[in-house]
């Protein structure tokens, strides 16, 4: 819907839609890398935790004192049969299943992985494709010459001027493809951290989302003329 902005058959007002559109759907997958990178791809198994781990294991888990006299057991041994209710008890229990589980969380992780940066190709490919067929597009003057006409059997993109294809490339193409590469690094980065099963599918399935804003902002805010001549629209060859 964007590269529709430099035809003068749209109106003012859904050229300011768009324009808001592919801004809030720019600073949201923005916002979203940054505080994805920032707060949420650094292992929650740091070198401070593994040793506070062992201070606890060596100082608590085995202690006499923390026997249970009822069943006989240490804290540890509690902890290794998954009956202590502690944060250590559920951290075992985390790397237990993602290290013994039926489906080892590293198989897992690497599915999740690959299928993500498959996403993420297929939107690098769209927007590259994209560029190949603005930089296709016959030349012209003026956009309200002929840029965009209308036929028996829909509309068609018959030429865009140098100025209308540069702001394109520019506004629409370029930050896609960069966005895209962000989001992939930043995603395989997060899945590769995540060290619950369960959080690994729901992170994957909170990625697949973030690609697809776009979508559903083109769903809310385009008006049904410009989702019409969108359904109408002649395909762009690159």
């Amino acid at each position: 819907a964007a590269m529709l902005l430099p035809f003068s058959r749209i109106s003012m007002s859904d050229k300011i839609v768009i324009t808001i559109g592919v801004f809030l759907n720019l600073v949201m997958q923005i916002v979203f890398v940054v505080i994805v990178l920032l707060d949420m791809t650094d292992s929650p198994y740091t070198q401070d935790t593994v040793a506070d781990m062992l201070k606890w294991r060596v100082e608590t888990g085995h202690n006499r004192a923390n026997i249970d006299v009822s069943t006989g057991e240490t804290l540890l041994e509690k902890m290794c049969n998954q009956t202590l209710w502690t944060w250590e008890g559920g951290e075992y229990t985390t790397m237990s299943e993602y290290l013994n589980g039926d489906v080892p969380g590293v198989y897992l992780s690497s599915i999740a992985i690959i299928l993500w940066v498959l996403g993420i190709m297929c939107e690098i490919r769209s927007a590259y494709e994209q560029s190949l067929a603005l930089l296709n597009i016959p030349r012209i003057q003026r956009e309200d010459e002929v840029g965009l006409q209308r036929e028996e059997d829909g509309f068609r993109v018959s030429g865009m001027s140098m100025r209308a294809k540069v702001l394109c490339f520019v506004g629409l193409c370029l930050p896609r493809m960069v966005t895209a590469v962000f989001l992939g690094i930043v995603g395989c980065k997060y899945l590769a951290q995540t060290a619950d099963l369960a959080d690994i599918v729901l992170n994957a399935l909170a990625l697949a989302f973030v690609v697809e804003v776009d979508e559903l902002m083109a769903g809310v805010l385009l008006s049904s003329k410009i989702q019409a001549i969108l359904g109408e629209l002649h395909p762009i060859s690159a």
